[in-house]
């Protein structure tokens, strides 16, 4: 639902799902047993309710699912894998087709590989200098404290090799919101950032 509902609400505030733009991926990639569908994204674009229309058929999504018993090694031990989850065949074409536009139209933009490269590009450095620091530096970057005080106590416990030292330094970038990735990187290689006001 997420996939295939929210991406292309984003995706048309952002400006990349327009109805110009899924008439014209519709003509090349959608068969026209998905005309219908096409058809009703494309009077949603066009009268501005793309929202209304998509969550409405959250619910739609919802109740075109059922549990169905099944059997597998672990149905007598839990219940957890003693149903699966049945999907009606029109609202799984549905969402795949969905899924496929939104791929498309906004994850394969240019705009939105640029940020994708810069993030990347952003993870890579911090992950670069922190090594530097924590897995190679020695003695002579001892006195560098780029982690917090939890973190730089995790990663100098004693019998902890390269390989586990790096894994805290990836958990630690993991846990890093957009915003405080950025600003993190800001204050490490942005020369006109890192006033006292800045290091919140």
């Amino acid at each position: 639902t997420a996939y295939s509902l929210n991406d292309l609400v984003d995706g048309a505030h952002a400006g990349f799902v327009t109805a110009d733009r899924v008439r014209d991926w519709a003509a090349v990639h959608a068969d026209q047993a998905d005309r219908r569908s096409i058809d009703e994204l494309v009077s949603t674009l066009a009268s501005g309710t793309i929202e209304r229309a998509m969550n409405r058929r959250i619910g739609r999504y919802i109740e075109a699912c059922s549990l169905v018993e099944c059997e597998s090694f672990l149905s007598d031990v839990t219940n957890r894998h003693r149903q699966a989850l049945c999907i009606d065949a029109a609202v799984r074409r549905e969402q795949e087709l969905y899924k496929r536009l939104a791929v498309a139209l906004v994850f394969r933009s240019p705009q939105v590989c640029q940020l994708e490269h810069k993030g990347q590009m952003m993870i890579t450095r911090l992950f670069d200098t922190l090594a530097s620091v924590y897995l190679e530096g020695g003695t002579q970057r001892a006195h560098l404290h780029l982690l917090s005080r939890d973190f730089e106590l995790e990663i100098a416990r004693d019998g902890l090799d390269v390989p586990a030292r790096a894994r805290i330094l990836c958990d630690y970038l993991a846990g890093m919101t957009d915003g405080f990735a950025a600003r993190v990187y800001r204050r490490l290689f942005d020369p006109g950032y890192g006033s006292i006001v800045d290091l919140v």
